[in-house]
């Protein structure tokens, strides 16, 4: 009979079921880390899954990809890398290793990929055991729930890269839940200046109260940005954004709301507008993500602890069904 201990976790066992299960502690492999993970982060990619639409996940996988934590165990063959007690946030693309993308550092790319709560069981638990190299190490003395913000806020990275963000522009974002404030933030990092457009007013107030600059979508001027960022990428959204482009200027799509079209839209042709698009960061941003998060802690975007395991499956369904939260839901176990 196993003695072994038997970490909790949350596993989806089909659609709308996910389950607080047990999963048993296997020790830490000779070229892994142990992580006591401190906050898992909630994103639309988990709720198509609760749906069951994802059509990539077998019940009884453990879910959440955006998560971190503190090393608790080092692998005897990674020992001189890495120390007991480090902060550590999660790369959870598992790419084949060998294609050029993941050569590249980017696995995320790869025809292969598989990404940690889907292809395989992810961070929604107490403690997780990883490969070192997917560990991604965040300096000085950060609040550990933090580390769950490394990986939205990296899609924000590669997003302004994408658009070409330049320091003194004004970049308008579309969308003001947490990966237009991940972009929010990397604009400022940057040196430009960035204005969130967003419908619902208790996100819009949040966002004030963090100090973003934010309005209505009926209060936007018009040709008055350099760069747009579209992090709905809706029928509606897109084509308001190409409209408030200056001539010239770019259009960064990073949603996936999807029935936006551009086929009618001349003003690409006539104001010679850049469309393209964005999906998913590789190690390098990621690495410049953790930067970031390392000064800013929680406040690098705006999050609402939510306390207990067994309380993500609820958070979970009612994030599901169209409940809106002002901030990052963050799970902490």
């Amino acid at each position: 009979m196993s003695t072994a201990a038997m970490i909790p976790a949350i596993a989806w066992h089909g659609p709308e079921d996910l389950r607080l299960i047990g999963r048993e502690e296997r020790p830490v492999a000779s070229d892994g880390l142990l992580v006591e993970v401190a906050a898992i982060g909630i994103c639309g990619t988990d709720l198509h899954q609760y749906h069951g639409d994802d059509g990539g996940t077998d019940p009884g996988t453990v879910i959440g990809h955006e998560f971190g934590g503190v090393v608790t165990a080092v692998g005897r063959d990674v020992a001189a890398s890495w120390d007991i007690g480090e902060v550590v946030a999660i790369d959870p693309n598992a790419g084949c290793a060998a294609c050029p993308a993941c050569i590249a550092g980017a696995a995320a790319t790869c025809p292969r990929r598989e990404l940690l709560g889907a292809g395989r069981d992810g961070g929604l638990a107490a403690r997780v055991g990883i490969p070192a190299h997917r560990a991604v190490r965040i300096a000085g003395d950060p609040d550990p729930r933090a580390a769950a913000l490394v990986e939205p806020v990296a899609v924000g990275v590669h997003a302004c890269a994408r658009a070409g963000v330049r320091a003194g522009e004004r970049i308008g974002i579309i969308g003001g839940g947490p990966i237009g404030a991940a972009c929010a933030r990397v604009v400022r990092e940057l040196g430009a200046r960035p204005v969130l457009i967003e419908p619902d007013a208790s996100r819009r107030a949040r966002l004030e109260a963090w100090g973003a600059e934010v309005t209505a979508p009926t209060d936007v001027a018009a040709r008055d940005w350099d760069r747009a960022i579209d992090t709905v990428a809706h029928a509606a959204t897109t084509p308001a954004a190409l409209d408030r482009l200056r001539r010239g200027g770019t259009l960064c799509l990073v949603g996936l709301a999807g029935g936006t079209t551009l086929s009618a839209r001349t003003s690409v042709v006539r104001e010679e507008l850049t469309v393209l698009g964005s999906f998913c960061y590789d190690r390098s941003e990621l690495e410049a993500s953790a930067r970031i998060v390392a000064v800013h802690g929680l406040d690098t975007i705006p999050v609402d602890c939510l306390p207990g395991l067994d309380a993500a499956p609820g958070v979970i369904a009612a994030l599901a069904a169209g409940t809106l939260t002002s901030g990052k839901p963050l799970i902490i176990p």
